[in-house]
């Protein structure tokens, strides 16, 4: 017979830290897929008379990492979405608070939703017209590598757009609770699992 589980007096704050970071990482990884963008590269051979073409090379550049300054605001919009969860989420005491919203607190999220669709609009943008721009006779590789990179952009929109729906929809289901007096012991960790992780 297997051992039974004893709850330690650290699990639950170390499963929230734990959480937490896969929160962060999660959220670090999606601004960063919305932001690469395939360019193209013209390779050129120096000669002693006359330079030879070589193939052009496709390299997958990311946006952020050539813009001083931009991976800490990207931290700080990260805080702002868990910060903005966490106290939307919060859970209020045994006592019913009337006409608390704090479903309006998600607002701190704005920043970091707005920068994601630009960068994605942008390099999707960027990505299409560098497709279109191609030569008829370019190679088929090519146009698989554009085509695969198209596929990645809208993997990554959807997912981020589904884990949007979902933590609106679990907020707004946290305020039905509220209201109805319905009081949820699940903590911060157990909201952003709820959240990112299913």
């Amino acid at each position: 017979m297997p051992g039974q589980y004893i709850n330690q007096i650290f699990s639950k704050p170390i499963m929230t830290i734990l959480r937490c970071a896969w929160s962060v990482l999660y959220l670090w990884i999606m601004m960063h897929g919305a932001s690469i963008m395939i360019v193209i590269n013209e390779r050129w051979e120096e000669g002693l008379i006359w330079n030879k073409r070589l193939p052009d090379e496709l390299i997958y550049w990311d946006e952020l990492a050539n813009v001083s300054g931009a991976e800490m605001l990207t931290w700080a919009m990260i805080v702002s979405v868990l910060v903005s969860i966490y106290v939307s989420s919060q859970p209020v005491g045994g006592v019913r608070v009337r006409n608390e919203k704090r479903l309006e607190k998600i607002v701190l999220c704005t920043p970091y939703v707005f920068a994601f669709l630009v960068r994605w609009l942008f390099t999707t943008f960027v990505t299409v017209s560098q497709l279109m721009g191609q030569p008829r006779d370019a190679s088929w590789n090519r146009f698989a590598q554009f085509t695969f990179a198209l596929l990645f952009k809208i993997l990554i929109m959807a997912n981020m757009s589904s884990v949007c729906l979902r933590a609106y929809v679990k907020l707004f289901g946290l305020e039905v609770e509220r209201n109805i007096v319905r009081i949820s012991n699940l903590n911060f960790g157990d909201r952003l699992s709820q959240i990112f992780l299913n």
